[in-house]
């Protein structure tokens, strides 16, 4: 696991629930009714739990310093994380590990390993 972890890290899931607390606090985009229910909340858990222990191979976001061989998620990463940090505010904890967890999930398939 040199380049990347199996599963997702407890860091990153812990940024992911972090930047949904803001959301909720804030109620950034009118969603506290909807991110405060217990059914959301049940199903968030699930989800999270299962991609903490998943197979699925999660890339170190470490920074890319070439584009090829397979380096761009970590390039599209750095260059998202600037502007959603300037529009979303502390909404964009959670958009980027969404992100981070859907460009792992690419890099997968890309590769097929």
């Amino acid at each position: 696991q040199t380049d990347h972890f199996k599963g997702l890290a407890t860091p990153a899931n812990t940024i992911f629930f972090l930047g949904v607390f803001f959301i909720a606090k804030e109620d950034m985009f009118g969603l506290r009714y909807y991110i405060m229910h217990p059914l959301f909340l049940l199903m968030l858990t699930l989800l999270f739990s299962y991609l903490l222990i998943s197979p699925f191979k999660m890339f170190k976001p470490k920074p890319a310093l070439r584009w090829k061989d397979g380096y761009w998620q970590q390039s599209i990463l750095l260059i998202v994380a600037i502007p959603a940090f300037i529009f979303l505010k502390e909404a964009a904890l959670a958009f980027l590990v969404l992100l981070y967890i859907l460009l792992s999930l690419s890099r997968q398939l890309e590769t097929g390993r």
